[in-house]
């Protein structure tokens, strides 16, 4: 049976729902019913989509695990814990957020490069359904885009018309989106091939004067879904490091470095550089007490990581392009307070024409 347990004020108390209840959709090995579904069968008073937003900011837990996948398959005696679910059914209706604004690099009849604001997320999620995404931005400007999908029959791909790859909210910098679904199906099997060749710029807590390969598995995190976790278990990531730069700002040792991920995995580059004891600053996840001190003191909100560069075929000509985005405000803030102890001698191009300018002169 499937049990649901009161947690810090939620909904229900002691509630118990008999797996003979419910429709089994198709799930092997003793699985039944996904668990947005049992969720708004219990409460009827909400809607489905009303539980899918619940489940994606981590207020319901299966057997003592936060689960963010709505369509998570619960198996017979689990035990549900809902935790700071809101009372009212009023609380399903959000202010529509304003599409962000659109900085493009470059735009042609097959694709849109843009260099993205950190802060703003790149399409459509069961936790972001009020707007203010960079998909809703795209179809103000350029609504034929809406039909540059993989599949228009699926409700998920018709969220996110376009995107090709994403960056994390708080990440800033290039990202290529496809115009037609011919570009969208051409990007997508180049990045497949892994012949997308990005760089990023960190700013991280520590020494970093060699470069390095971190090849570390990732997977979801065993106890907060919502998180990505070094596992043995986890799908193979590889990560390129780079040092650019030996920073110091209040006697401690930071370090700008170029991240070049060869595989494409949720937080990788975040993930593999807390892995080595080198945390992105600013990040507020993965990350250590020391090093949201000194993020604080640079004045940092949110993780110094920037998508600087992007090198990519393009989907008709077949030529190579790259496509750089500046540095934004408050990471070149952060680091001219910073003070060069040494450069790393390094011959890349992000790092000579983004990072070292900063400290001349």
């Amino acid at each position: 049976m499937l049990r649901t347990r009161r947690d810090r004020g939620s909904l229900v108390q002691n509630k118990i729902l008999k797996v003979d209840n419910l429709v089994n959709i198709g799930y092997s090995s003793g699985m039944t019913e996904r668990l947005d579904r049992v969720l708004a069968k219990q409460h009827p008073e909400h809607s489905r989509g009303f539980w899918q937003k619940q489940i994606a900011a981590g207020r319901v837990s299966v057997d003592g695990s936060i689960i963010i996948e709505p369509d998570f398959p619960l198996a017979e005696d689990s035990e549900l814990t809902l935790s700071d679910i809101p009372a009212e059914a009023a609380a399903e209706t959000a202010t529509v957020k304003p599409a962000p604004a659109l900085d493009v690099l470059h735009e042609d009849e097959a694709i849109i490069v843009l260099n993205k604001a950190a802060g703003v997320v790149v399409h459509p999620a069961h936790a972001h359904t009020n707007g203010g995404t960079l998909v809703d931005a795209l179809l103000k400007r350029w609504p034929a885009m809406s039909q540059a999908v993989f599949d228009p029959t699926n409700a998920i791909s018709l969220l996110r018309p376009g995107i090709v790859h994403r960056l994390d909210q708080d990440t800033s910098g290039v990202i290529v989106v496809a115009k037609t679904t011919a570009s969208l199906r051409f990007l997508a099997k180049e990045l497949e091939a892994h012949r997308f060749f990005k760089q990023y710029i960190a700013l991280v807590h520590g020494r970093v004067d060699e470069a390095t390969t971190i090849n570390k598995p990732l997977g979801r995190h065993a106890k907060n879904r919502k998180l990505m976790a070094v596992t043995a278990a986890g799908k193979p990531a590889v990560t390129r490091i780079q040092p650019c730069a030996l920073l110091e700002f209040g006697g401690q040792t930071l370090s700008a470095v170029i991240a070049e991920p060869v595989t494409g995995r949720t937080h990788q580059l975040r993930v593999h550089l807390k892995s080595i004891s080198r945390p992105v600053l600013g990040d507020r996840t993965y990350t250590t007490a020391g090093c949201r001190e000194l993020s604080s003191q640079l004045g940092l909100t949110r993780q110094a990581l920037h998508a600087a560069s992007l090198r990519l075929r393009h989907p008709q000509s077949r030529e190579y392009m790259v496509f750089q985005a500046p540095l934004p405000i408050d990471f070149r803030s952060a680091l001219q307070k910073t003070t060069i102890l040494e450069s790393c001698k390094s011959d890349d191009d992000v790092c000579r024409s983004m990072i070292l300018p900063l400290f001349k002169g």
